[in-house]
């Protein structure tokens, strides 16, 4: 007989797959928890599904800014104290960066209790990563499958969210497809495939999916020409039919205007990396180059970056409208 020493979340995970897949057991076994486990389950961040909702009611978004480094982090931290306001940590799905920055955000969850914050994996691609995050102690776990058919989609997101809600992780999804790298011109027509309504109240209904990244006509990355244009009485729609928070990826990019009224209209988080990327890049690039007579240090290098980062980062949270909202 195999003992293993477990915390309720790897449990969580075992039992579910067993439960969807089947898995056949080859010897009898028993669980026992490990004290130091259940303490940080009892320590876990607030809950995406529930800052989202939160979020719905007060009709305002939450920034999702992806994050690369412990410097990323500590800025989300320092701004969400700062100015009260709830954040979403977006990690992408990189083994080797995974668990690093769920350990950062361990670190500055101690440092700065009073900050409202949690952890989500973006656009988790296989089993295997999504599996890694839970047992990393992401808050939120998010599975794109939306260049499956709609069947397919509704398929795999219900077994994460089975495993998921199991371990008390939120559980985000995509519906319609955002692409990459759009090649915008203002009012032209859009290069993603747009969010069905009645697909929508299916696929929530039927996946019990936390909260849904809809496509309205934003892209991922860099538009090279122009910004793009949201349809935002499809927005109306969908925000008036679907009882869950509502997502936006590919907010870099989109205009300030755009994306002030997309929030109002009914979006609750928004996902942002081009432009906070290429914000610290920029103030890193000018640093740089305003010292002439010595070679910069790493860290004022670092520091340069992630100041960068921080104030593009602040700015979002104030055009958002969740500063004191906790």
């Amino acid at each position: 007989m195999k003992i293993f020493s477990v915390s309720p979340i790897e449990m969580g995970i075992d039992i579910a797959k067993f439960l969807l897949y089947n898995y056949e057991i080859q010897e009898p076994f028993f669980w026992v928890f490990c004290p130091n486990s259940i303490l940080e389950v009892i320590n876990m961040r607030i809950p995406m599904a529930q800052m989202l909702q939160a979020a719905k009611r007060g009709r305002y978004g939450c920034p999702a800014p992806n994050v690369f480094s412990w410097d990323d982090v500590r800025s989300a931290y320092e701004l969400s104290v700062q100015y009260k306001a709830p954040i979403i940590i977006d990690m992408a799905p990189i083994p080797s960066l995974m668990e690093p920055i769920a350990e950062a955000v361990k670190f500055y969850n101690n440092k700065f209790p009073e900050a409202v914050v949690t952890l989500n994996l973006d656009h988790g691609d296989t089993f295997e990563n999504l599996m890694a995050a839970l047992r990393y102690g992401f808050d939120s776990v998010m599975i794109d499958r939306s260049m499956l058919d709609l069947e397919g989609n509704i398929k795999e997101t219900r077994e994460i969210c089975q495993i998921a809600h199991a371990t008390g992780v939120s559980v985000e999804a995509e519906l319609g497809h955002v692409g990459y790298n759009a090649d915008y011109a203002v009012h032209e027509e859009q290069a993603s495939a747009l969010t069905d309504p009645a697909e929508a109240e299916r696929f929530v209904k039927e996946t019990g999916v936390d909260c849904l990244a809809v496509s309205i006509g934003t892209s991922h990355g860099v538009y090279k020409n122009g910004t793009p244009y949201l349809d935002f009485d499809l927005l109306d729609k969908l925000d008036r039919l679907l009882d869950i928070p509502l997502v936006l990826h590919g907010g870099s990019g989109s205009g300030d205007e755009q994306l002030k009224k997309a929030v109002a209209m009914g979006i609750q988080k928004v996902n942002l990396c081009t432009d906070l990327t290429d914000a610290g890049y920029e103030n890193m690039r000018r640093f740089c180059d305003s010292i002439t007579n010595r070679t910069p240090t790493s860290t004022e290098v670092y520091d340069s970056q992630a100041q960068g980062y921080k104030d593009k980062l602040e700015h979002y949270l104030k055009l958002f409208g969740c500063t004191g909202c906790i």
